[in-house]
Formats: structure tokens, sequence, C-alpha cells
């Protein structure tokens, strides 16, 4: 058994991620609705910071909004195939045991904020 529980579910063409406390890079997860984005979480130095590295495996740049649900903040940022992008947020609760983030209004190869997005692909 892993020693931080997890749970991913889609919701509204994005992901909602739920990680307990982790002083170490986690393991590389898989979204619930990209099949070749994936990400990892790490706690950050201070009592509310946590860091989140995202994966683009997929063969076309991807472009994406990320929301922190338990904290504030949040960005939108284009990965390049291939490559990964590390950023860091901060959650409202001082020694927080999990970060809870949104990942959506993806686009691939397209870098503008005005829809359409794209569907989840598994």
């Amino acid at each position: 058994m892993s020693p931080y529980t997890h749970m991913v579910k889609a919701e509204e063409n994005g992901i909602s991620s739920y990680e307990n406390i982790q002083s170490d890079w986690s393991e590389w997860k898989t979204t619930s609705c990209f099949k070749y984005l994936n990400y990892r979480v790490k706690k950050g130095e201070t009592a509310k910071k946590w860091y989140i590295e995202f994966k683009n495996n997929y063969n076309q740049n991807i472009s994406m909004s990320v929301t922190i649900k338990n904290g504030f903040g949040g960005d939108r940022s284009t990965i390049k195939s291939g490559e990964t992008k590390k950023s860091y947020y901060f959650t409202d609760v001082e020694y927080a045991s999990r970060i809870d983030f949104v990942v959506d209004k993806v686009k691939f190869n397209d870098t503008s904020w005005s829809g359409p997005y794209a569907e989840c692909d598994y």
C-alpha cells in the first residue's frame, strides 16, 4: 500500500486530484481524463507550499489551466511535447495534508485561452 492515498476524478473536462502529504515526489500518476498527461506532487519547504510537476507524453504541445481548490492561485501554461513543467502553489490551510487541484481548459497545439477545449481521450 502506498504511503499516501490518491483519488482522481474527471470534473467538467478537467481533473480533480487529492494528494496526501508528501515530503518527496510522489510517483507519476496518469490523469483520469488525458492518458498521456502525467503529474506528481511534493510538499514544499513552507507550511502551505506544494509543488506539482506535469509531464506531457503527447506528440503535440498541450496548454492547460491549473486551479488550486483548497488554496489560492493557479496558472495557465503550455508544455511542449515530451517535456515537464514544475510549478508551486499554496493551500489555504497551514500544514495541509493534501493539495486539491483541477486541470481544465486543455488544448493541443493552441495557446489561446478561448474554447473549444479538448475532450477527455479515455
